[in-house]
């Protein structure tokens, strides 16, 4: 039943020069939500945006808060191509893993945000 989406994320911000701090997905969401995130240098932007940072090779991440006290979820936003509005190309370990995937494939229709380390 366990899954390590966020230590994914983690270890792959880290290799890009951008790393997140050891937590849940859920405290990283508030984490980058909040003063952590800024004081760090990731900053809020739209699927669109995600995508065109990822492209330029920016760590860039998709995260979910689960209100209900369940882990929540974090994915990397991956170089490629949207798959429709709002659907950037994404990679994800967790309940289901893959390298080469989108938004929905891991989150549904979830709300996410997503963050970019500039």
């Amino acid at each position: 039943g366990s899954t390590f989406c966020n230590v994914f994320a983690e270890d792959v911000t880290a290799k890009m020069g951008a790393p997140l701090p050891r937590m849940m997905a859920n405290d990283l969401y508030n984490w980058l939500g909040g003063s952590g995130g800024r004081n760090a240098g990731w900053k809020p932007v739209s699927a669109a945006e995600a995508q065109r940072m990822a492209n330029q090779g920016q760590p860039t991440v998709a995260v979910y808060h689960n209100d209900s006290g369940i882990h929540g979820h974090i994915a990397m936003v991956r170089p490629g191509s949207m798959a429709g509005a709002g659907n950037p190309a994404i990679a994800q370990a967790g309940a289901h893993n893959f390298l080469h995937g989108h938004l929905r494939d891991g989150f549904g229709s979830l709300p996410v945000r997503y963050y970019t380390h500039a």
